[in-house]
């Protein structure tokens, strides 16, 4: 339905989320400059793309259960905004350390999604899922759910 995360947000997310911006709510129009956020609006995006076409009560589902949850992050105190001001350009803090996770620790699967691109500040053009969201079997063998997380998983 929506090209991509970008034109679902501009037509979608944020007409559909009209709040005051102050001090305890930010917003940076260069939101596509933190990774966070694009990874955030990304994942709701391909979240909508899959609830949408399992009716009525999966899109309320959407919006209580992902939707506002993760705006209200995304534009909270603690979100990746949550410095932004005037500048255009806000340093951003580092991330971060980790350890590598043991050999064989998050087997990979396989997928045909290679064919997304999405641009960040530090990683130049990414891999991220394509026209198809991958499905995973859910808890229990019954059904599938959409995991935008496979597709991430060979971002550099």
């Amino acid at each position: 339905m929506y090209r991509n995360c970008e034109h679902w947000l501009r037509k979608l997310a944020l007409p559909h989320y009209l709040r005051k911006l102050d001090d305890a709510r930010k917003w940076a129009p260069n939101w596509f400059d933190y990774p966070e956020a694009v990874t955030l609006v990304q994942a709701l995006w391909l979240m909508w793309e899959q609830m949408r076409l399992d009716g009525p009560q999966a899109i309320l589902v959407f919006y209580r259960g992902y939707f506002y949850p993760m705006m209200d992050r995304l534009t909270g105190p603690e979100g990746p905004f949550h410095a932004f001001g005037a500048t255009t350009n806000p340093q951003l803090p580092e991330p971060w350390a980790t350890t590598a996770a043991p050999a064989g620790n998050f087997p990979r699967r396989r997928t045909s999604l290679a064919n997304w691109s999405y641009r960040t500040p530090r990683s130049g053009m990414g891999k991220v899922p394509g026209d198809a969201v991958p499905r995973m079997p859910l808890r229990g063998g019954e059904g599938t759910v959409a995991s935008a997380h496979d597709g991430f998983s060979e971002v550099a």
